[in-house]
C-alpha cells in the first residue's frame, strides 16, 4: 500500500495551527452570516481564476470574473456567454470557466453533504468529466489516461519525470485510494492529508488532459468533507498561481525524490500566509462594528434550538429523519418549525415535496 514520506518542523506546524484557526474563526458565531457570504461570492471568481491559470488559460481575472458573475448555467454555450458579458476569448476558454465554475459548486456541495470521509476514485471520474465536458473531445472526458506521458520543464526541453504508464496507473490508483481511507490517514491533520493527495495525485497524473485542475478540485473536497471549509471564502490557489516558480520547483522535487517533505513545506506555507491575511480580516473593525450592528440574538423556540442541533450533527437529513426523532410531535409542527429557520437564514432546503431535504446553512450554528 501506498506510503507518503515526510518530515514536519515548527513553521509546517505554525501554518497548521494559523490556518486551523482561521477555518473555525470564519464560521463562528463572532462573523455575521453576511460577510461569510461575501466572502464565498468574491472568493468564486478568484478561485477559478488562480486554477485555470495554473493550468495555462490566458483569461484574465476580469474576464473571468464578468462570467462567474454572470452565473451560466452548465448547459449554456460558451460563445453566448462571452458575447453577454463583453469577453472576447476561444470558445474552449470560456467553457473552461463555466466549467470550473460548476466543479468548484459541485465540490463544495458534496463536502457539506459527506458525512463519513470515505473516498472512491470514481469521485475524480465525477470530477474529471464536470471539468472538461464540451472542453475535449468526448473520448476523453472522465476517463483515466490511456497513453503513456513524459513531463517535460518547457516544449520540447528535457524529460523531469515520467507518470506511472497506463497499466501501472490502475494499481498505483487503488493503493492510493486504499491509503486514503486507511486508519493511518484519518490521524493525519486534514491539511497534512490534503497536502499528501496533491503531491500523489500529481505524480500518478491519472488524466491527460486537466489533471491540475482536477486535481486541486479533489483537494477542495478533501478539505471540506473533513471540516477545513476555509477555502470556500479563502482563494487560497492565488498564492501558488502569484508563486508559480517555488510551487512547481517544490512539486516537481517531492515526486522525484519520493520525499513529500519540501511540497508539504511550500503547501503549508501558502496556507499559513494567507490564513494570517485572513485572520487581520476577520478582526478587522469593519467587521466588528457589523457584527454589533446586526449579528443580533435570533429567538428560536426550544424545538427549534433542539432540530438546529441535530442537523449540525447529522448533516442533511429528510422530514422522515426528523419525525423519528421529535416523534412526539406532528409532521406538520416540524415542517412550521424548518419553514421559520428557513426564514431565519438558518437552515436551507434541497428538493420539493417530501423527497426534500435539509440542512444547517454555513456558519449559522
Amino acid at each position: 500500500m501506498y506510503q507518503p514520506h515526510f518530515t514536519l518542523n515548527y513553521a509546517m506546524i505554525k501554518a497548521i495551527a494559523k490556518a486551523e484557526a482561521a477555518n473555525a474563526l470564519a464560521f463562528s458565531s463572532l462573523v455575521p452570516i453576511t460577510w461569510q457570504r461575501k466572502w464565498a461570492n468574491k472568493a468564486m471568481p478568484w478561485s477559478v481564476s488562480a486554477n485555470l491559470g495554473l493550468d495555462g488559460n490566458p483569461l484574465t481575472f476580469q474576464q473571468i470574473e464578468k462570467i462567474v458573475v454572470r452565473e451560466p448555467a452548465r448547459d449554456d454555450h460558451a460563445p453566448y456567454i462571452a458575447m453577454q458579458v463583453g469577453v472576447e476569448a476561444a470558445s474552449e476558454q470560456v467553457q473552461e470557466v463555466i466549467n470550473y465554475l460548476h466543479t468548484l459548486k459541485h465540490v463544495h456541495e458534496q463536502a457539506s453533504e459527506r458525512k463519513q470521509p470515505e473516498y472512491d476514485l470514481k469521485l475524480l471520474l465525477d470530477l474529471h468529466a464536470l471539468a472538461t465536458e464540451r472542453a475535449v473531445p468526448l473520448i476523453q472526458v472522465g476517463v483515466w489516461r490511456n497513453v503513456k506521458l513524459a513531463i517535460k520543464q518547457d516544449t520540447g526541453g528535457a524529460t523531469v519525470f515520467q507518470p506511472p504508464t497506463p497499466i501501472e496507473l490502475k494499481y498505483q490508483l487503488d493503493d492510493f485510494a486504499s491509503w486514503l481511507n486507511s486508519p493511518l490517514a484519518r490521524e493525519l491533520p486534514v491539511l497534512i492529508k490534503a497536502g499528501i493527495c496533491w503531491a500523489e495525485l500529481s505524480r500518478l497524473y491519472p488524466f491527460a488532459i486537466a489533471n491540475g485542475r482536477v486535481t486541486r478540485a479533489f483537494i477542495r473536497l478533501v478539505l471540506g468533507s473533513e471540516g477545513i471549509r476555509l477555502a470556500t471564502v479563502l482563494p487560497y490557489e492565488q498564492y501558488f498561481l502569484e508563486n508559480r516558480a517555488g510551487y512547481y520547483q517544490s512539486l516537481l522535487r517531492s515526486i522525484t525524490q519520493r520525499d513529500l517533505s519540501p511540497w508539504l513545506e511550500f503547501y503549508l506555507e501558502a496556507w499559513g500566509v494567507q490564513a494570517e491575511g485572513f485572520l487581520d480580516q476577520i478582526n478587522s473593525k469593519e467587521i466588528k462594528s457589523t457584527a454589533n450592528a446586526i449579528h443580533q440574538p435570533v429567538p428560536l423556540r426550544e424545538r427549534e434550538i433542539k432540530i438546529l442541533d441535530y442537523l449540525r450533527q447529522s448533516g442533511w437529513v429528510s422530514i422522515p429523519q426528523l419525525n423519528e426523532v421529535f416523534s412526539e410531535v406532528s409532521e406538520d409542527s416540524i415542517l412550521r418549525d424548518l419553514r421559520d429557520l428557513m426564514k431565519k437564514t438558518l437552515v436551507k432546503k434541497k428538493g420539493k415535496t417530501k423527497a426534500a431535504r435539509y440542512a444547517l446553512r454555513g456558519g449559522a450554528w
